[in-house]
């Protein structure tokens, strides 16, 4: 199965960010990034991402990129 150092997800709403979530994160690379576009855009892409990273247990910062994406470097 293909491992990836990047992931860009452009869901808009809670269940396909958290689809994007479920089915990528976990094989991203470690040191590899995760881009959301539409985390302070649409308030369900930040809830998806919110309930993942605690479900999960996932503490990276999150990073502005501009008005609407952020993104985090995965860590071991």
């Amino acid at each position: 199965m293909t491992n990836f150092a990047l992931v860009r997800l452009d869901g808009d709403m809670y269940e396909s960010t958290m689809d994007g979530l479920n089915h990528l994160y976990p094989r991203l690379n470690e040191g590899g990034f995760l881009i959301v576009d539409d985390y302070n855009c649409f308030e369900q892409a930040k809830q998806a991402v919110h309930d993942y990273r605690r479900d999960k247990g996932i503490t990276e910062e999150i990073v502005n990129v501009d008005w609407t994406g952020v993104y985090w470097r995965k860590s071991g």
